[in-house]
């Protein structure tokens, strides 16, 4: 993900966290989820089988590992 064009600290390794729903929507949190999901998708993760809020990027250097709570 990137940050926001107006958001400008000169860190680009900022990690950003989505505290409550976008406009009030009920709906907006799933939406996020799918956004973040498919996006991690799309970079190599992959969701592990203990649950579908656990993505895992594994490479010869390095693991990362992303727990999104919903």
């Amino acid at each position: 993900m990137k940050q926001p064009p107006s958001f400008n600290n000169g860190n680009d390794n900022i990690v950003c966290k989505l505290y409550k729903a976008l406009y009030g929507l009920k709906q907006a949190p799933h939406g996020w989820f799918q956004k973040l999901g498919s996006t991690l998708h799309r970079l190599g993760f992959e969701e592990t089988k203990s649950g579908t809020s656990f993505f895992t990027l594994r490479t010869r250097i390095y693991n990362i590992h992303v727990s999104v709570c919903r």
